[in-house]
């Protein structure tokens, strides 16, 4: 989803800059058609003035046909005391001029209007290009702008995306713990107890299914100076099958026994005893890494086992305590 949308706003910029670069070339092919307009529009005076005098094609030379050039005109803008008191005391009409010389002042009278509308319209078309230019430039950064909020924007959701897909995994996934671990004494006749069963109970505290679930405990007994953790957790027992906790179910572990000369020992200190394991599993999320718990109890033991009275109590050992990902051991 989060790709689409980047690819989405990439089209959209694209042809923001497709379209602020083609209205320049629009601008400027609208003023040579405009430019080429005025100068057919001038030779067409020319023509038929031509046409309308035919003395005049072989009184004038056949260059003077052509609209007279701009830089032998006289200023419009510019006229003299002696000019203009010529006009007031001459009029002459160029809709049907008498002479020869009257037809050849209205041409270049017409010739002289002619170029001053085209220098006024390439005037305003200059103009008009410089404000095209700047509404181009303005409008090139107001689509980088937009294109860098629709990243920021493509950004941002796709990392919403994966919070929430993260999120949902951390909330819906399965939660094997230990539950709690019982023992009972195991009774010996007439009077007396041969010794203690241990059992180690799990549960799936989470909202799905544990698969592929295998685990395995440990018991024994260790001197003062040494424990489980000298042996780096080796597994007296073998691993368990491959099987399934549904969501809320518990189960318990295969006993574990500790006979009387074991607990006499502890309840003297000349003994520790330790039980110990661990638990892999998968969640129902696809990718997802295989999660292991394990631990490691140390087994006190208070009363006088060798009469039957016998009382345990199980503390946390070492930093051997915890959850994980197997990626991250």
């Amino acid at each position: 989803m989060s790709s689409q949308t980047e690819q989405n706003s990439i089209y959209i910029w694209q042809r923001h800059i497709l379209r602020i670069v083609r209205l320049p070339f629009m601008l400027i092919v609208l003023s040579m058609n405009a430019g080429i307009t005025n100068a057919e529009d001038s030779g067409q005076i020319n023509r038929e003035s031509i046409s309308k005098y035919p003395g005049a094609k072989e009184a004038y030379p056949r260059e003077m046909w052509k609209p007279p050039s701009l830089a032998n005109q006289p200023n419009p803008m510019f006229i003299s005391q002696e000019e203009q008191s010529r006009r007031e005391t001459y009029q002459y009409t160029c809709d049907n001029p008498k002479e020869r010389a009257d037809a050849d002042s209205c041409q270049q009278r017409r010739s002289a209007d002619a170029a001053e509308q085209g220098l006024k319209l390439n005037h305003q078309q200059l103009w008009v290009g410089v404000i095209g230019a700047a509404v181009s430039g303005l409008a090139l950064l107001a689509t980088a702008w937009a294109a860098y909020a629709t990243s920021l924007a493509a950004r941002s959701a796709e990392r919403s995306a994966q919070i929430s897909e993260q999120s949902m995994r951390q909330t819906q996934r399965a939660y094997v713990t230990i539950q709690e671990i019982k023992y009972d004494v195991i009774p010996a006749a007439p009077k007396g107890a041969s010794g203690c069963r241990i059992d180690v109970y799990w549960k799936n505290s989470g909202p799905s299914p544990a698969m592929n679930v295998i685990h395995a405990v440990n018991a024994g007994a260790f001197t003062s100076e040494d424990g489980p953790w000298s042996v780096e957790f080796r597994q007296t027992y073998a691993p368990s099958e491959p099987h399934t906790i549904l969501a809320g179910a518990s189960f318990h572990s295969n006993p574990r026994l500790f006979s009387q000369q074991h607990l006499i020992a502890a309840s003297k200190s000349k003994a520790d005893l330790y039980i110990w394991g661990w638990l892999e599993y998968d969640d129902v999320f696809i990718e997802s890494k295989r999660h292991r718990i394990q631990f490691c109890d140390r087994i006190i033991v208070y009363g006088k086992p060798e009469f039957g009275e016998i009382l345990l109590q199980f503390t946390l050992a070492g930093g051997y305590n915890k959850l994980y990902d197997l990626d991250n051991v």
